[in-house]
Protein backbone atom coordinates (compact mmCIF):
# COMPACT_ATOMS: atom_id res chain seq x y z
CA UNK A 1 0.00 0.00 0.00
CA UNK A 2 1.62 3.30 -1.04
CA UNK A 3 2.64 5.64 1.77
CA UNK A 4 3.13 9.40 1.92
CA UNK A 5 1.14 12.58 2.03
CA UNK A 6 -1.21 11.52 -0.78
CA UNK A 7 -2.01 8.19 0.82
CA UNK A 8 -3.49 5.61 -1.52
CA UNK A 9 -6.28 5.10 -3.99
CA UNK A 10 -9.00 2.59 -3.08
CA UNK A 11 -12.39 2.08 -4.71
CA UNK A 12 -12.01 5.42 -6.49
CA UNK A 13 -11.46 7.25 -3.17
CA UNK A 14 -8.37 9.43 -2.77
CA UNK A 15 -7.22 9.76 0.85
CA UNK A 16 -4.61 12.20 2.11
CA UNK A 17 -2.93 10.65 5.15
CA UNK A 18 -1.53 12.84 7.91
CA UNK A 19 1.87 12.23 9.43
CA UNK A 20 2.56 11.08 12.98
CA UNK A 21 -0.32 8.60 13.36
CA UNK A 22 0.29 4.99 14.37
CA UNK A 23 -3.15 4.06 13.03
CA UNK A 24 -5.86 5.89 11.14
CA UNK A 25 -9.48 5.07 10.26
CA UNK A 26 -8.46 4.21 6.68
CA UNK A 27 -5.76 1.83 7.93
CA UNK A 28 -8.22 0.02 10.23
CA UNK A 29 -10.95 0.00 7.57
CA UNK A 30 -13.36 2.18 9.57
CA UNK A 31 -13.31 4.92 6.93
CA UNK A 32 -14.24 2.54 4.11
CA UNK A 33 -17.00 0.88 6.16
CA UNK A 34 -18.59 4.19 7.09
CA UNK A 35 -18.47 5.51 3.53
CA UNK A 36 -20.20 2.32 2.38
CA UNK A 37 -22.97 2.95 4.93
CA UNK A 38 -23.41 6.52 3.65
CA UNK A 39 -23.36 5.62 -0.05
CA UNK A 40 -27.15 5.24 -0.49
CA UNK A 41 -27.48 9.06 -0.24
CA UNK A 42 -23.93 10.37 -0.60
CA UNK A 43 -21.31 10.01 -3.32
CA UNK A 44 -18.02 10.69 -1.50
CA UNK A 45 -14.97 11.24 -3.69
CA UNK A 46 -12.01 13.01 -2.04
CA UNK A 47 -11.20 12.69 1.68
CA UNK A 48 -8.51 14.75 3.46
CA UNK A 49 -7.35 14.93 7.07
CA UNK A 50 -8.90 17.78 9.05
CA UNK A 51 -6.23 19.40 11.19
CA UNK A 52 -8.45 21.50 13.48
CA UNK A 53 -10.48 20.15 16.41
CA UNK A 54 -13.34 22.65 16.25
CA UNK A 55 -16.10 23.39 13.75
CA UNK A 56 -18.23 26.41 12.88
CA UNK A 57 -21.54 26.62 14.69
CA UNK A 58 -24.56 26.46 12.42
CA UNK A 59 -26.93 24.00 10.77
CA UNK A 60 -25.90 20.42 9.93
CA UNK A 61 -27.33 17.22 8.50
CA UNK A 62 -26.23 14.39 10.79
CA UNK A 63 -25.65 10.66 10.31
CA UNK A 64 -24.04 8.32 12.85
CA UNK A 65 -23.58 4.73 13.89
CA UNK A 66 -22.26 2.97 16.96
CA UNK A 67 -19.76 0.17 16.23
CA UNK A 68 -21.33 -1.61 13.22
CA UNK A 69 -19.49 -4.87 14.03
CA UNK A 70 -21.20 -5.26 17.44
CA UNK A 71 -24.76 -6.60 17.74
CA UNK A 72 -26.74 -3.46 18.59
CA UNK A 73 -28.62 -2.80 21.78
CA UNK A 74 -32.15 -1.42 21.38
CA UNK A 75 -30.69 2.08 21.71
CA UNK A 76 -27.39 3.91 21.44
CA UNK A 77 -24.49 2.70 23.56
CA UNK A 78 -22.64 6.03 23.50
CA UNK A 79 -23.78 9.51 24.36
CA UNK A 80 -22.59 12.16 21.90
CA UNK A 81 -22.91 15.92 21.82
CA UNK A 82 -21.33 19.35 21.31
CA UNK A 83 -19.96 22.24 23.36
CA UNK A 84 -18.62 25.73 22.62
CA UNK A 85 -14.87 26.37 22.65
CA UNK A 86 -15.36 30.16 22.76
CA UNK A 87 -18.58 31.02 24.59
CA UNK A 88 -19.48 30.29 28.21
CA UNK A 89 -17.91 27.72 30.52
CA UNK A 90 -18.08 24.50 28.53
CA UNK A 91 -21.72 23.49 28.90
CA UNK A 92 -22.32 20.08 27.31
CA UNK A 93 -25.21 19.74 24.84
CA UNK A 94 -26.53 16.25 24.04
CA UNK A 95 -27.26 15.11 20.47
CA UNK A 96 -27.39 11.31 20.91
CA UNK A 97 -28.65 9.97 24.24
CA UNK A 98 -26.76 6.81 25.23
CA UNK A 99 -27.22 4.11 27.87
CA UNK A 100 -27.52 5.16 31.52
CA UNK A 101 -27.26 3.38 34.84
CA UNK A 102 -29.51 2.80 37.84
CA UNK A 103 -28.45 5.19 40.62
CA UNK A 104 -29.17 2.54 43.26
CA UNK A 105 -27.69 -0.46 41.43
CA UNK A 106 -24.71 0.48 39.21
CA UNK A 107 -24.69 -2.98 37.60
CA UNK A 108 -28.05 -2.30 35.94
CA UNK A 109 -28.42 -0.04 32.91
CA UNK A 110 -31.09 1.15 30.52
CA UNK A 111 -30.31 1.27 26.77
CA UNK A 112 -30.10 4.72 25.30
CA UNK A 113 -33.42 6.25 24.15
CA UNK A 114 -31.89 7.23 20.78
CA UNK A 115 -31.20 4.73 17.96
CA UNK A 116 -28.03 2.66 17.60
CA UNK A 117 -27.60 4.25 14.17
CA UNK A 118 -29.15 7.00 12.03
CA UNK A 119 -28.07 6.29 8.44
CA UNK A 120 -29.45 6.79 4.91
CA UNK A 121 -32.21 6.80 3.84
CA UNK A 122 -32.96 8.73 7.08
CA UNK A 123 -30.96 11.60 8.57
CA UNK A 124 -31.18 14.05 11.45
CA UNK A 125 -30.98 17.82 11.39
CA UNK A 126 -28.83 19.63 13.95
CA UNK A 127 -29.04 23.36 14.72
CA UNK A 128 -26.27 24.99 16.78
CA UNK A 129 -26.83 28.74 17.22
CA UNK A 130 -24.11 30.75 15.49
CA UNK A 131 -23.64 32.80 18.69
CA UNK A 132 -21.63 29.82 19.99
CA UNK A 133 -18.99 30.47 17.25
CA UNK A 134 -16.49 27.56 17.25
CA UNK A 135 -17.71 24.28 18.69
CA UNK A 136 -16.23 20.90 19.51
CA UNK A 137 -17.86 17.50 19.95
CA UNK A 138 -17.67 15.01 22.84
CA UNK A 139 -18.25 11.29 23.36
CA UNK A 140 -19.18 9.51 26.58
CA UNK A 141 -18.63 5.76 26.96
CA UNK A 142 -20.25 4.92 30.32
CA UNK A 143 -19.14 1.43 31.31
CA UNK A 144 -20.85 0.10 34.41
CA UNK A 145 -19.75 2.29 37.36
CA UNK A 146 -18.93 -0.70 39.58
CA UNK A 147 -15.19 -0.04 39.65
CA UNK A 148 -14.42 -3.38 38.00
CA UNK A 149 -13.20 -1.92 34.69
CA UNK A 150 -12.07 1.67 35.31
CA UNK A 151 -9.98 1.94 32.11
CA UNK A 152 -12.46 0.62 29.55
CA UNK A 153 -14.58 3.76 29.18
CA UNK A 154 -14.33 7.49 29.33
CA UNK A 155 -15.46 10.97 28.29
CA UNK A 156 -13.53 12.45 25.35
CA UNK A 157 -13.45 15.51 23.13
CA UNK A 158 -12.46 16.35 19.56
CA UNK A 159 -9.85 18.69 21.07
CA UNK A 160 -7.18 16.37 22.52
CA UNK A 161 -6.05 18.91 25.13
CA UNK A 162 -9.36 18.39 26.97
CA UNK A 163 -8.95 14.61 27.36
CA UNK A 164 -8.00 13.24 30.78
CA UNK A 165 -5.51 10.77 29.37
CA UNK A 166 -3.94 13.33 27.01
CA UNK A 167 -4.53 11.04 24.01
CA UNK A 168 -6.30 11.70 20.71
CA UNK A 169 -9.73 10.04 20.74
CA UNK A 170 -11.28 11.63 17.64
CA UNK A 171 -9.91 11.38 14.09
CA UNK A 172 -11.49 13.88 11.71
CA UNK A 173 -11.68 14.17 7.93
CA UNK A 174 -13.15 16.61 5.45
CA UNK A 175 -14.78 14.95 2.47
CA UNK A 176 -16.10 16.14 -0.86
CA UNK A 177 -19.62 14.81 -1.51
CA UNK A 178 -22.55 14.90 -3.90
CA UNK A 179 -26.03 14.51 -2.40
CA UNK A 180 -28.30 11.90 -4.01
CA UNK A 181 -31.93 12.95 -3.92
CA UNK A 182 -33.09 9.33 -4.35
CA UNK A 183 -31.84 6.77 -1.85
CA UNK A 184 -30.23 3.71 -3.46
CA UNK A 185 -30.68 1.38 -0.48
CA UNK A 186 -34.06 -0.04 -1.47
CA UNK A 187 -33.46 -1.33 -4.98
CA UNK A 188 -35.74 0.04 -7.67
CA UNK A 189 -38.22 1.67 -5.26
CA UNK A 190 -37.76 5.47 -5.54
CA UNK A 191 -37.30 6.60 -1.93
CA UNK A 192 -36.07 10.12 -1.22
CA UNK A 193 -33.04 10.71 0.97
CA UNK A 194 -34.71 12.15 4.07
CA UNK A 195 -33.47 14.50 6.79
CA UNK A 196 -35.39 16.55 9.31
CA UNK A 197 -35.02 20.36 9.72
CA UNK A 198 -32.03 20.62 7.36
CA UNK A 199 -31.51 20.94 3.60
CA UNK A 200 -27.94 20.02 2.57
CA UNK A 201 -26.43 21.57 -0.58
CA UNK A 202 -26.34 19.27 -3.64
CA UNK A 203 -22.55 19.12 -3.32
CA UNK A 204 -19.82 20.47 -1.05
CA UNK A 205 -17.54 19.53 1.84
CA UNK A 206 -18.60 17.55 4.89
CA UNK A 207 -16.95 16.24 8.08
CA UNK A 208 -16.38 12.62 9.14
CA UNK A 209 -15.52 11.99 12.82
CA UNK A 210 -14.24 8.61 14.09
CA UNK A 211 -14.00 7.88 17.83
CA UNK A 212 -11.88 5.59 20.02
CA UNK A 213 -13.74 5.12 23.31
CA UNK A 214 -11.26 3.46 25.71
CA UNK A 215 -8.99 5.23 28.18
CA UNK A 216 -5.40 5.29 26.82
CA UNK A 217 -6.72 4.18 23.45
CA UNK A 218 -7.85 0.58 23.67
CA UNK A 219 -7.58 -1.11 20.28
CA UNK A 220 -7.46 2.12 18.18
CA UNK A 221 -9.95 0.72 15.68
CA UNK A 222 -11.70 4.13 15.31
CA UNK A 223 -15.14 2.57 14.79
CA UNK A 224 -16.71 2.92 18.25
CA UNK A 225 -18.87 5.83 17.07
CA UNK A 226 -18.71 7.23 13.52
CA UNK A 227 -20.35 10.55 12.68
CA UNK A 228 -21.00 12.44 9.42
CA UNK A 229 -21.87 16.14 9.44
CA UNK A 230 -22.97 18.07 6.34
CA UNK A 231 -23.18 21.88 6.71
CA UNK A 232 -26.67 22.98 5.62
CA UNK A 233 -27.67 26.11 3.72
CA UNK A 234 -31.14 26.35 5.20
CA UNK A 235 -33.69 24.65 7.38
CA UNK A 236 -36.22 22.35 5.80
CA UNK A 237 -39.83 23.62 5.71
Amino acid sequence: MPKGIWGWLLFGLMVVVGFGQTSTPEETGALQKFIALLEPCLEITVVISYKACTFPAGKYCLFYTNDPTVPPEPGSYHAFGWYSEEVGCGGLYVIVRGRYYNRCDPAKFTPGPDPWAVLPCEGWGLVIPEAFKKIGFWLNNPYAPTGAHPYTGGHYFTCTARNWDGRQHAYIYEAAYKWKETCEALGTVPIKCKRDCCTPPPKGMMYLIFWEDWCEGGDWDWNDLMVALIPCEKLSP
